[in-house]
């Protein structure tokens, strides 16, 4: 099968969808599928067309991040598709319900099948007054599938009228073999490398720095949580190339505060060693589809405590492999963590289920094969 995959951005933009893509791709082409990106062309240094991780990446439109470019774009991956349309047999779009609907229309004029990947929910309140809404909806609803990654997203797509028998549930998958936990001299001689020793506990934030992530409601927690003198919080990410970065604005607040034994990492290649040699993960996130970090942190036997919103309800069975905190609830974020903190004994049994639920329904192999079982069903 010819897949033609649609997102408005990807590298070196990077985040979840643009994650889960590649190594979907990755994946399917290995299976036997031939995988071609289209993506947006949002600054004039990006190569119209390249090679990326062994995928080809096509760029359209004009670089820019207004509506005209997201215009252009539209008009661009229109054109592409058209010229193109002897290439492919499925047209596929990951991310958003606008970008879904414009899947869907190509479709129908090529007579292709039409599939959109809905990541996030609230798509459509962000619909709601805009003098385009009927349009999009009028031709979301035409496309062949919709892939709700979440029960939160899945209930949305049904309120909007979307026909039941077109919603496919398929969450965001995990690199098992990447991600698991670490042998224990391993980890200590990874840990000592970083400059800490086995008594210590580290506490582990991975993430874009923006506001959505929740590190500025973590930091707000930090005084309440750091008590202890060997108690680290280690900050994987950074808020580079997104507009709405507060990575500069988070650096101040702990300068501002004295917040003590935080420790900023950037963007690190290597998140299979720092993910397992932490003793506790912290999502603190107000808005998710199906986050990838916490699967991460889950296939790597790393208890977690998250925020009980999007996707983490449908991974995290509360006590028994994860802890669940209110969204944006300081005090609940804080006596959830503290727990885990204190009980070296619940951290070991939370991992470890947590690892076990990941490894049994999360794995990319059984995510690829659900992927591959829809692709045949509207291919026959």
């Amino acid at each position: 099968m010819k897949i033609l995959m649609v997102i408005e951005r990807y590298l070196p933009i990077w985040g979840g969808a643009e994650n889960q893509l590649q190594q979907l791709a990755t994946r399917l082409s290995t299976a036997g599928c031939e995988i071609s990106i289209v993506t947006r062309r949002f600054s004039a240094d990006l190569s119209k067309e390249e090679s990326l991780a062994g995928l080809s990446v096509r760029r359209v439109g004009v670089p820019g991040r207004g509506w005209i470019s997201e215009l252009l774009f539209i008009a661009g991956l229109a054109m592409f598709s058209f010229r193109k349309a002897g290439s492919f047999d499925i047209i596929h779009s990951h991310g958003a319900l606008k970008m879904g609907a414009v899947v869907s229309f190509i479709a129908l004029a090529l007579r292709k099948k039409g599939i959109a990947k809905i990541a996030t929910a609230g798509h459509g309140a962000r619909l709601d007054g805009a003098w385009y809404r009927p349009v999009v909806l009028f031709f979301f609803r035409r496309i062949h599938a919709i892939i709700a990654i979440s029960t939160e997203i899945e209930e949305e797509m049904r309120q909007m009228a979307i026909d039941h028998a077109k919603i496919v549930r398929i969450p965001n998958g995990v690199d098992c073999s990447r991600f698991t936990a670490m042998e224990t001299q391993q980890r200590i001689d990874f840990r000592s490398r970083m400059g800490f020793a086995q008594t210590d506990v580290l506490v582990l934030f991975v993430g874009r720095l923006v506001r959505r992530k929740g590190l500025d409601l973590l930091l707000r927690c930090w005084p309440r949580l750091s008590r202890r003198d060997n108690l680290h919080l280690l900050i994987v990410g950074s808020g580079e190339n997104q507009e709405d970065s507060i990575e500069q604005e988070m650096k101040e607040v702990i300068k501002r505060d004295s917040l003590r034994n935080i420790h900023f990492l950037g963007e690190v290649t290597n998140p299979e060693n720092y993910v397992p040699s932490a003793d506790v993960f912290i999502f603190p996130s107000r808005l998710e589809g199906f986050p990838n970090v916490l699967l991460e942190a889950m296939a790597s036997g790393v208890p977690v405590a998250a925020s009980a919103i999007g996707g983490t309800v449908d991974l995290i069975e509360d006590g028994r492999n994860g802890l669940l905190f209110n969204r944006d609830d300081a005090r609940h974020l804080i006596d959830q963590v503290n727990v885990l903190i204190d009980d070296a004994e619940l951290r070991g049994r939370l991992g470890k289920n947590g690892q076990a639920a990941v490894r049994q329904k999360y794995a990319f192999k059984i995510i690829t094969q659900q992927y591959l079982d829809l692709y045949r069903r509207l291919n026959a």
